[in-house]
């Protein structure tokens, strides 16, 4: 049996940064006067690809039916996207600034990235799940955020033991990272799609800790209280680290 829902979801965010000022928190630097070439008027295209499979024949527990599951989804965005080393590479030679640089060599062309999805239910009330990405980091991404590589493992919980079944508790840890074109573009003032400190000149990989706990309302109906703390928000070993408090409501029907 399938079930089609619409999800309408609003989330807040309150971010406070431990041991550091206000202006220490990682923000977008704010852009100069730009040229025509920042027109991202064009067209922009995005496959994905994967297959899953899963087996209920492996149990953990005596008892419990097991079900590991797998998903390999492989992407190929393709939009008009530049080089970080042809930037830089222009950069050097011209003297350009580097978003001046970036905007000059974009032409369509292709990011690809591939990510691998594990979970497994150990018990009737605890799961376990892992992923990991990759993508081109020569390439400028545009569909999401500045991150090349990522790597995730978590367990969750069902409010089963505590008379709230239908409640959810999670608890996991992430790590992000971007390529060392990447990583030079924004040490030479680059800015990404969602970062850019003007230097990088202190690279350190993003890690972050994050712990939930969705309540059920009803049915459709949930409220979920998040916490973050990162360390080296936006790959600066020079920021943070940075405790982000969230809430979320999420309704399907």
């Amino acid at each position: 049996m399938t079930r089609a829902g619409f999800v309408i979801g609003t989330v807040a965010l309150f971010a406070l940064a431990g041991s550091a000022a206000a202006a220490d928190l990682p923000v977008k630097a704010p852009p100069a006067a730009v040229p025509a070439a920042y027109d991202w008027s064009g067209f922009y295209a995005g496959g994905h690809l994967g297959y899953a499979w899963g087996s209920s024949n492996w149990t953990a527990v005596p008892g419990i039916s097991g079900a590991l599951n797998f998903a390999q989804p492989i992407d190929n965005f393709r939009g008009r996207m530049g080089n970080f080393q042809d930037a830089l590479a222009l950069s050097r030679a011209t003297g350009l600034d580097a978003n001046d640089a970036l905007a000059a060599v974009r032409t369509y062309q292709s990011r690809p990235g591939v990510s691998l999805n594990v979970a497994q239910q150990v018990t009737d009330t605890v799961g376990v799940f892992g992923r990991a990405g990759w993508a081109d980091g020569n390439v400028e991404p545009w569909d999401n955020t500045d991150c090349d590589r990522t790597i995730e493992a978590g367990v969750s919980l069902n409010g089963k033991r505590w008379n709230r079944p239908d409640d959810t508790f999670g608890i996991a840890g992430v790590i992000n990272g971007i390529s060392s074109a990447h990583t030079a573009y924004f040490n030479a003032g680059g800015l990404g799609i969602v970062i850019g400190d003007g230097k990088l000149p202190h690279y350190g990989l993003e890690q972050i800790i994050e712990t939930y706990y969705s309540y059920a309302l009803c049915s459709s109906i949930e409220i979920s209280l998040d916490y973050q703390f990162i360390r080296n928000p936006a790959y600066n070993t020079d920021r943070g680290p940075v405790n982000v408090f969230g809430v979320r409501f999420h309704w399907h029907f």
